[in-house]
């Protein structure tokens, strides 16, 4: 289905909308699209873009689901702004700048990098209406009222002659702020937020809350009860992203008070205070290095005193599991042959091929690191239909550690002797390719009585083939992609049979890469 029809996309008129382009060649002339991001307003997404030296214009490609990416429109400034996404459904996006040439050909350069439509809709949070703040010696408890849907809380402070400054985030409604100066008066005040894939939306923020530190008057209240010594022998057990810490009871201790800050942060953020002497947690990050702090303090009549003794433990998240592969497609070449590729999974150390004939069961036909392949003839039989899936894996201490599959592609090979070949024309035979830069040199053996040769080549980032006609045994095309771009291509012979034009069987597959 035609993707403008499908999902109805639509790049507002308030900028020049360029439809029906002419045909299109890849040129390294062209510079690649750099920094595309995007911002969403209501039911409009707006695309944003560095811009490209001597482009014309640019053009928008949607995907859908991850299916394959379809022109949408073209625009001539930096800015995109398009209608018609469903709420719910995942796109991604990219784009490419283009030069017009005065035969009416289009020159365009290479896709920016792809990024990922955010469609959910926002949540709207409510105001935190209620805060309060109590001392306890240098230290100050905030309390505040829940807020429906926060991921968590941001709080500010503000100190004489300062405007509102963010000391942290937390998620619970409650925070304690250590080390307060005697004799200053501070203001609080707190905002609830929520955390999407791509996106944090705020709250409102509370009604503030003052406080004025006078530590000598409040400390003599606790004369009469000795501080609390220090936590012993503090642990942590990591599992995936998630956390137990352990310890043994401080002397003199009422309960705890847990602090944590990730690696780079110069402040703790307070967690929670617990009678227990263990904490779990699964509210972390992968692969990232946390310092768990763990404070003693001493309860009187309700009020509770932190100890100045305190001890900290480091530990690192293990490493997430890679991702399965995506976007596995499978396309028949010379009848018996199809062509495999996918989006390569960052982290990976190669990726494991299985193949089902008939729907049989699954057997592994390659192992291999790179994100495509060709299933030749050896494997393949005529007129057969197959299914073929991906394993992405990892090298973790020399083990394969293995990601799911990805989807199943589907094809069907073709007849023996389909009618769109003639045999009488002889099949193109050992098609070689000298890649120089940004331009490939095709060469194969001349076929009898060929009157010319046609060169299918698969251009990365477009669906099907491009088409070329050679009159000699030999084809140099310009305009290949960044380094790391992968082609293939195959040859076919035109030959006069019986006072007609036919076409022979195309050649083998031969892969070549950008350079």
């Amino acid at each position: 289905m035609n993707m403008k029809k499908s999902i109805a996309m639509i790049i507002i008129l308030t900028l020049m909308l360029l439809l029906m382009m002419t045909s299109s060649i890849q040129a390294a002339a062209i510079s690649k699209v750099l920094n595309l991001k995007m911002e969403r307003q209501e039911n409009v997404v707006s695309f944003y873009w560095d811009k490209v030296f001597n482009a014309d214009g640019y053009d928008i490609f949607i995907s859908t689901a991850g299916k394959e990416y379809q022109y949408i429109g073209s625009v001539t400034g930096t800015e995109a702004r398009v209608i018609g996404f469903k709420k719910g459904v995942t796109y991604s996006a990219k784009v490419r700048a283009y030069q017009k040439k005065n035969n009416g050909t289009k020159i365009t350069g290479n896709f920016s990098n792809a990024i990922t439509v955010e469609t959910t809709e926002r949540t709207t949070l409510d105001k935190t209406k209620t805060l309060t703040a109590s001392q306890t010696g240098g230290n100050v408890t905030l309390n505040w009222s829940q807020v429906s849907n926060a991921t968590g809380y941001e709080v500010f402070v503000k100190v004489p002659n300062l405007d509102y400054i963010s000391i942290g985030k937390v998620n619970t409604n409650h925070a304690v702020i250590i080390n307060c100066k005697e004799g200053i008066t501070y203001e609080f005040k707190v905002r609830a937020y929520k955390q999407s894939n791509s996106s944090t939306t705020y709250g409102e923020e509370s009604p503030s809350a003052k406080i004025s530190i006078h530590t000598k008057q409040n400390n003599e209240k606790y004369n009469d009860k000795i501080e609390a010594g220090a936590v012993k022998n503090l642990t942590a057990k990591v599992s995936g992203k998630s956390v137990t810490i352990n310890w043994n009871k401080a002397t003199n201790a009422d309960g705890y008070g847990v602090y944590i800050k990730r690696e780079n942060e110069s402040y703790y953020h307070f967690t929670t205070n617990t009678t227990k002497t263990s904490l779990s947690t699964s509210k972390l990050d992968y692969n990232t290095e946390y310092t768990v702090k763990i404070v003693a303090y001493t309860e009187n009549n309700g009020k509770i005193k932190y100890s100045n003794n305190y001890k900290t433990v480091k530990f690192t998240t293990e490493k997430k599991q890679i991702s399965a592969a995506k976007n596995l497609t499978a396309e028949v070449k010379n009848r018996n042959e199809a062509y495999l590729q996918w989006w390569p999974v960052e982290g990976a150390s190669g990726y494991e091929v299985y193949l089902s004939k008939e729907n049989k069961t699954f057997q592994k036909v390659d192992d291999i690191t790179k994100n495509y392949m060709t299933l030749y003839s050896d494997d393949l039989s005529y007129n057969t239909s197959y299914r073929v899936r991906v394993m992405a894996y990892e090298y973790v201490n020399g083990k394969k550690i293995y990601a799911e599959y990805s989807n199943i592609a589907r094809f069907k090979t073709e007849k023996e002797s389909p009618w769109e070949n003639n045999l009488d024309v002889a099949r193109v035979k050992n098609v070689k390719a000298k890649v120089t830069r940004d331009t490939v040199s095709l060469t194969w053996n001349k076929v009898t009585n060929a009157k010319y040769y046609e060169i299918a080549l698969t251009i990365p980032g477009f669906s099907g083939e491009t088409k070329f006609q050679a009159y000699t045994n030999s084809k140099t095309i310009l305009g290949l992609t960044e380094k790391g771009d992968h082609y293939t291509a195959r040859v076919r012979a035109y030959q006069y049979v019986d006072g007609r034009l036919v076409a022979g069987e195309y050649s083998e597959v031969v892969e070549f890469m950008a350079k």
